[in-house]
């Protein structure tokens, strides 16, 4: 079906703005793909207001109220989203409008730079007059349907994205010379999880990948394949069985070119060592993103790209989403090629494949498969994670589908203005609640013994906090362990005491930026003062300032074998904050069987304790351990939230 079915032509001024990067690829499932999910969260009221909502781009006058949004004076294309990001959802509205065009966006990423806003949606062109009309959106791993009281609008693959914000848009209408009016009500959402790109490359080592023919390695983070000497093929597969999968290479050519399977079974007898369809990676457009069957049918869909994939050292993208028969090929964001036929459902791997000469090669710098959706946080308990403002390490985080992040504070401080400025910018583009920080101060400076200098630690703190307050950041987490050590010979007390100074110091000055000061305990092998939870807690009361408060942290506690009773001892009053990893190899926690976490979220429990529990660990790769881990703790933390006895 032809996109212009349903985009309508009075919506393009609209389309053009957004700039979508994809045209529609419209298809008609079996409704296998909006089959009720697992453990689907109920229906929630999504309401219009100034904290849910902000206008994104363009001139007009939004009114949120509550139930209702209206909008007037139209003065230009205008788009107003959702501040909260969606991965996998249902979404039901009710709508009118007179005068203006209306449209809906879905998993849209509004930019910084400019407020343009990129994402799939359709053009509401039956939302005429004073009637109101009913539009819902289901969005399922890749899938999208829009309608508009039950007439189908949209139904796309949109793989390149898998969450992002809601957008409603409106423009002046053609043949409307009065001033329009448009009012949306009754607007409600129910949550499915949030997916993310799962890294089956570490970007270190071949682990989880297993070379079917020809030569494969790593250098300098990038893979690198060949094809075998005299045989012109070289193919690597996923330790991975799949039957539908979403599957995403990031590539270049050199001399060569090469395919992306998502089905692949070892072959011995084939030239390629493997069989099943492939995406085509190829330099021109009119093989790459097409569809081929090795060892079967030969080409399946040709590519209908009109730009050739980029050569030399620029890379390139290239996603093939399968669902049981049907296969959907996009490269650099264009869709290439579609096709469908219900015999080509034999699960099996994603795998890459090399052609050529001796001289080909392939590089690739991800590849990976869209995981499962990890469900939303329960209201009173949010997973996130310590990571870093530098690369892409903060948009992976929210990508994996951790509820906000934790950073460096000692990076922070370090940053010129400029750069400063950039990370204030980067942090509100992609969106993720930065809510802490860690790495408080650096090693060099000292808080306790005859080296310490509260003139230095204050200034730091003068430059530090009014940063960390700009970036959003409710707390800074006090470890720091280097520079809380008590130096060989020197008392105790008088460092314990020189802890208690700066902690009022600081607190003083996090409390101007609304922000606490969180102190947590470390084991022996990191610093020689406040070891354990208790002693945290004493700290916290000799201080004595509203701002200083305590975190408990897993992975310390049960190293010093502390009994998780001090939290019922510290209680409500004093614990603002959680943080955990599994003590062995101080890795992602991801089961109940690695330790005995289930007690530390039952102390918690019985202070009614409601707040973060972060992962401050260290992974192999980030993304798989990472989704691996969220999906563990959403359930082991729902024991914090049981309303039972104690």
């Amino acid at each position: 079906m032809n996109p212009s079915v349903v985009v309508e032509r009075t919506m393009l001024r609209i389309l053009r703005i957004v700039l979508f990067p994809l045209l529609l690829v419209i298809f008609f499932t079996n409704g296998a793909v909006f089959a009720a999910q697992p453990g689907e969260s109920p229906w929630q009221p999504l309401p219009f207001s100034t904290k849910a909502w902000k206008l994104q781009q363009g001139n007009a006058e939004f009114s949120p109220r509550s139930t209702t949004l209206g909008v007037n004076n139209v003065r230009s294309p205008a788009t107003f989203c959702t501040t909260q990001r969606f991965g996998d959802f249902e979404l039901e509205f009710q709508t009118q409008a007179t005068g203006l065009d209306l449209g809906v966006l879905v998993r849209a990423n509004p930019s910084a730079v400019d407020s343009i806003v990129v994402g799939q949606g359709a053009a509401l062109s039956g939302v005429t007059g004073q009637a109101w009309s009913l539009v819902k959106v289901k969005a399922v791993q890749d899938a999208i349907r829009i309608t508009l009281d039950d007439v189908v609008l949209a139904e796309v693959r949109s793989p390149q994205s898998p969450t992002g914000v809601l957008c409603l848009q409106v423009s002046p209408s053609k043949d409307s010379a009065a001033n329009g009016v448009a009012r949306w009500k009754n607007a409600r959402i129910k949550d499915l999880g949030r997916r993310g790109w799962i890294s089956l490359f570490n970007g270190r080592t071949l682990e989880g990948l297993a070379s079917l023919r020809g030569n494969w390695n790593v250098k300098n983070g990038v893979l690198v394949g060949t094809p075998a000497p005299g045989k012109n093929w070289g193919a690597l597969g996923a330790d991975m069985i799949r039957s539908d999968v979403v599957a995403k290479v990031v590539y270049r050519l050199r001399r060569a070119n090469g395919g992306l399977y998502m089905r692949a079974l070892p072959d011995a007898d084939s030239a390629a060592g493997l069989v099943g369809v492939q995406l085509d990676l190829d330099d021109e457009s009119a093989k790459a993103g097409g569809l081929f069957e090795t060892g079967g049918k030969g080409w399946l869909a040709k590519s209908s790209l009109t730009t050739s994939p980029a050569t030399g050292d620029v890379w390139n993208e290239a996603i093939i989403s399968a669902h049981a028969g049907q296969f959907v090929s996009f490269v650099n964001g264009a869709p290439a090629a579609t096709f469908a036929d219900s015999n080509s459902e034999t699960p099996g791997s994603p795998a890459i494949e090399v052609f050529g000469g001796n001289d080909a090669q392939i590089e690739v710098k991800e590849f990976a498969v869209l995981g499962e959706p990890v469900p939303p946080p329960r209201p009173g308990i949010t997973l996130g994670l310590c990571t870093t403002l530098k690369g892409d390490a903060l948009l992976q985080t929210r990508d994996i589908g951790f509820d906000y992040a934790e950073i460096v504070a000692t990076e922070v401080a370090a940053m010129t203005d400029d750069e400063f400025l950039a990370a204030v910018a980067k942090v509100q583009s992609i969106g993720l609640p930065v809510i802490s920080a860690i790495i408080f101060l650096p090693g060099d400076m000292k808080l306790v013994g005859p080296e310490a200098k509260p003139e230095a630690q204050n200034a730091y703190l003068d430059k530090l906090l009014p940063r960390l307050g700009k970036l959003g950041l409710r707390m800074v987490v006090f470890g720091s362990g280097r520079s809380r050590k008590m130096p060989e010979g020197f008392s105790k007390d008088q460092s314990f005491k020189q802890l208690v100074d700066f902690g009022r110091r600081a607190a003083q000055r996090a409390q101007k930026q609304n922000m606490l000061i969180v102190v947590e305990s470390l084991r022996v092998e990191e610093t020689n003062m406040i070891n354990t939870a208790a002693e945290a807690l004493a700290l916290v009361k000799a201080v004595n300032h509203p701002n200083f408060k305590m975190l408990v942290d897993y992975y310390h506690m049960a190293l010093m074998n502390e009994d998780f009773a001090v939290i019922v001892k510290a209680g409500l009053a004093n614990i603002v904050h959680a943080q955990m990893a599994n003590p062995t190899d101080r890795v992602y926690p991801t089961s109940d069987d690695e330790s005995k976490y289930g007690e530390f979220f039952e102390r918690l429990r019985q202070i009614g304790y409601r707040g973060g529990v972060s992962i401050e660990a260290s992974a192999k790769n980030p993304t798989w351990e990472g989704n691996k881990a969220l999906l563990y703790l959403r359930k082991a933390t729902a024991v914090i939230l049981e309303k039972r006895k104690n």
